[in-house]
């Protein structure tokens, strides 16, 4: 048992490491581009925002609030497919153990958060940058 244990922590666990780091790479990418683009095509409406006195800060809000709607929304859908998924393989093929431990949840639903806040950083510089003056010219 514990050269089975051994062997999982040193040959198992160091991968899974790297793929749980790509995993938050990607996972980042993806909400910052969703964000990004959503900040594009609304550039527009922020710069009428901004032309009547919104201030950065406010719209930076916006941006972060539709960054973490986005990741609580992708953490719900990949929680349930996750608990799906463990009930489906576990009743197809009981030799294979899944076990989801809330704590692991939580942890991975702050890593989400913070993804998310991490992620909308690129197109809040993109909102500081928006002239208000260029909305009114056709």
């Amino acid at each position: 048992m514990e050269n089975n244990t051994n062997i999982v922590r040193d040959t198992f666990l160091p991968i899974i490491l790297v793929l749980l780091l790509i995993g938050i790479a990607v996972g980042m990418t993806v909400i910052g581009l969703t964000i990004f683009t959503s900040t594009i095509e609304k550039a527009r409406e922020y710069g009428v925002l901004k032309a009547i006195g919104v201030s950065n800060r406010q719209l930076y809000t916006v941006v972060v609030e539709q960054a973490v709607t986005a990741a609580v929304l992708g953490y719900l859908l990949g929680a349930g497919l996750a608990l799906a998924t463990s009930a489906a393989a576990g009743s197809l093929v009981p030799e294979f153990i899944t076990e989801i431990r809330w704590l692991d949840a939580a942890w991975i639903f702050a890593v989400t958060l913070g993804m998310a806040v991490v992620s909308s950083l690129l197109p809040v510089r993109r909102l500081a940058r928006i002239d208000p003056a260029e909305v009114f010219r056709a």
